[in-house]
C-alpha cells in the first residue's frame, strides 16, 4: 500500500498540489486494502497529503476500518463532527492551500465543501492510476476468469426451448454466486436479433430452435473483475451466421497475433493500442461488414472498465502489468450480432491469455 501512496504523492508533486481528496470506492480500496465500502454509497473518503493519509468514515465502518487499516489515520464523522469540519481541520493541520480531487467522481456538494477549505481546487485525472497490475492482482483476475470459464460450461447445460433471456441470466448469476464469488456486472443475455444491440437489456424473449445466444458476463473474485463474451447457437447456425462468426473469430485472432508478434520485436511501451485495434477493425470491414461500433478492448481490474481503451485514436501504448480485453463484434440491426471477448495480460513482455473457454463455433 505504501508504494501506491507514494505513486499518488508523485502526482501531487507533479501538479504542485498540497493534498488530494479520494472519493471513489475502487481507489479507496486500492490505497487502503479495505473492501467493505459500497460504490453506490458515500461512506468513506481519503484525504492524502505529502506526509499524511487519513481515511474518513462513519460509525457503521469505523471500528472495522480502525482494526484493518493501520497505515493511515482513521477519523470518524458524525452529525456533530461533520465531513466538512473534518476536512477543514485536516486542511488546517497540514497547511493545505491547493487541493486536488478525482475529476470523474466528485459530487457538487463535495466540491462545495472542498472549496471552502482550499484556496485552489484542481481536478486530477486518475484514469491510468491503476492500469499497471502487480502479480497478486493478475492472479486475482486469473481466478475470476477461471470461475467464469466454469460458468460458461454450466450455462450451456441450461439452454432449453422456452427459457427467457432474463431467466438464463439469473441462472448464470446464481451459479457464479454459488462459487462464493460475485458478479462483476449485470449479465447480458441476448437471443437472436437482440444480439445486434451490443449492450442489450435481457428481457422476456424466449429461446427458440436455431437462435443465436450471446452471453456477456463477469465474475468478481478477491475484489477483481473478469469479463467474457461468447456467442453460441441453439440448434444449427445458418451459412450467413457461420460467416459472421468466423469473421469475428478471425478478427480477434489477427489482433492477438499482431500483438504477440509486436511483443517479440519490441517492448510493449512502443506498441500503440490503436494499431492493434486497426488490425481487427480493418479485417471485419474488408469482409463487407460494418466497423466495430465500440472499442476493441478495455482495461479491467477493480472495475470492469478502467483506464485505457483500444480504439482508432487511442493515445496509449501497452505496458507490462496491463490487463485488458480483446472483443471484436459484428452487429447487423434487426438481424444478428456476434461478439467474442477474452481477457489478456502482458507480463515479462509476453501476452498471457486469462480466459480459456472455447472460441470455436458451438451448436447445441
Amino acid at each position: 500500500m505504501e508504494s501506491r501512496l507514494k505513486k499518488l504523492r508523485q502526482i501531487l508533486t507533479e501538479q504542485s498540489l498540497d493534498a488530494v481528496l479520494i472519493s471513489s470506492v475502487p481507489n479507496i480500496y486500492y490505497l487502503t486494502g479495505y473492501g467493505g465500502f459500497f460504490t453506490e454509497d458515500r461512506d468513506a473518503y481519503l484525504f492524502i497529503t505529502h506526509h499524511n493519509a487519513y481515511l474518513i468514515t462513519n460509525a457503521l465502518y469505523f471500528t472495522a476500518v480502525k482494526e484493518q487499516v493501520t497505515h493511515v489515520e482513521v477519523r470518524e464523522w458524525s452529525s456533530k463532527n461533520t465531513i466538512a469540519k473534518i476536512i477543514s481541520d485536516l486542511a488546517r493541520e497540514n497547511n493545505v492551500n491547493d487541493c486536488g480531487f478525482e475529476d470523474n467522481d466528485l459530487r457538487v456538494s463535495e466540491y462545495t465543501t472542498l472549496s471552502s477549505v482550499a484556496t485552489t481546487l484542481q481536478p486530477i485525472d486518475l484514469e491510468m492510476f491503476r492500469a499497471i497490475k502487480n502479480d497478486d492482482e493478475i492472479e486475482a483476475i486469473k481466478g475470476a476468469c477461471a470461475i467464469g470459464d466454469k460458468a460458461f460450461t454450466y450455462i450451456q447445460t441450461q439452454l432449453t426451448s422456452g427459457i427467457t433471456e432474463s431467466a438464463l441470466a439469473n441462472a448464470l448469476e446464481l451459479f457464479i454466486k454459488q462459487q462464493q464469488t460475485d458478479i462483476s456486472f449485470h449479465s447480458i443475455v441476448a437471443f437472436g436479433k437482440n444480439a445486434a444491440v451490443p449492450h442489450h437489456l435481457s428481457g422476456a424473449d424466449q429461446l427458440k430452435s436455431n437462435m443465436s445466444v450471446l452471453v456477456d458476463f463477469g465474475v468478481k473474485y478477491q475484489n477483481y473483475c473478469s469479463d467474457m463474451t461468447r456467442t453460441l447457437f441453439y440448434g444449427k447456425a445458418t451459412a450467413e451466421q457461420k460467416r459472421i462468426y468466423t469473421t469475428v473469430q478471425e478478427a480477434q485472432q489477427r489482433a492477438i497475433m499482431a500483438l504477440e508478434k509486436a511483443l517479440q520485436k519490441t517492448k510493449p511501451e512502443k506498441i500503440a493500442m490503436k494499431d492493434i485495434d486497426q488490425v481487427a477493425r480493418e479485417y471485419i470491414m474488408s469482409q463487407g461488414y460494418p466497423s466495430i461500433p465500440h472499442t476493441l478492448g478495455h482495461g479491467i481490474g477493480l472495475e470492469v472498465h478502467e483506464g485505457f481503451r483500444l480504439y482508432p485514436k487511442a493515445p496509449w501504448h501497452f505496458a507490462n502489468g496491463m490487463v485488458f480485453s480483446i472483443e471484436p463484434g459484428i452487429y447487423l440491426p434487426e438481424t444478428a450480432g456476434v461478439r467474442i471477448e477474452d481477457l489478456f495480460a502482458i507480463k515479462d513482455n509476453q501476452l498471457i491469455k486469462l480466459t480459456h473457454s472455447p472460441r470455436n463455433l458451438i451448436e447445441i
